[in-house]
């Protein structure tokens, strides 16, 4: 698969897309569709914290999106996710100079920003698939470093 990350930028990929469960605003939503629509992530959409849980309990994917506004807890939401998968990566989505940030950068593998912006998607995509791509030797990449 070829997702391009810009105009100049294309990433070869070597994985399957990345599943990622997301629990956003419908805005938001539509806003981070329309940047993940050329990345190599399949997005389902949860409208309820239970619905939400129910799939995390059920069939946790790689990536978990939770709009930090909605959700309550995050930091729980990221221990029970990694009890339950330890490879996912739980990103929280909060609003640009947040006074929360450190605490949920503290919390979760990592912190994208509302707006969504490109260039934070590209590099979380290149993250992921570093440390998902098939392992063709027997060490990994360390987890991807969302703080960059």
């Amino acid at each position: 698969m070829v997702a391009t990350l810009s105009a100049r930028h294309t990433l070869e990929l070597d994985v399957p897309r990345i599943r990622a469960l997301a629990m956003l605003l419908p805005s938001l939503a539509s806003q981070i569709r329309q940047i993940t629509a050329r990345l190599p992530i399949a997005m389902k959409m949860c409208d309820t914290s239970r619905m939400f849980m129910a799939h995390v309990e059920r069939r946790c994917p790689e990536l978990l999106l939770v709009d930090t506004d909605l959700v309550g807890g995050v930091g729980d939401l990221a221990r029970v996710a990694h009890s339950i998968r330890r490879d996912v990566c739980v990103v929280g989505l909060a609003c640009f100079w947040s006074e929360r940030e450190e605490a949920l950068r503290a919390a979760l593998d990592g912190v994208l920003h509302k707006p969504p912006r490109a260039a934070e998607w590209e590099a979380l995509t290149r993250g992921l698939c570093a440390f998902h791509a098939p392992a063709s030797t027997a060490s990994r990449p360390a987890p991807p470093d969302l703080a960059a």
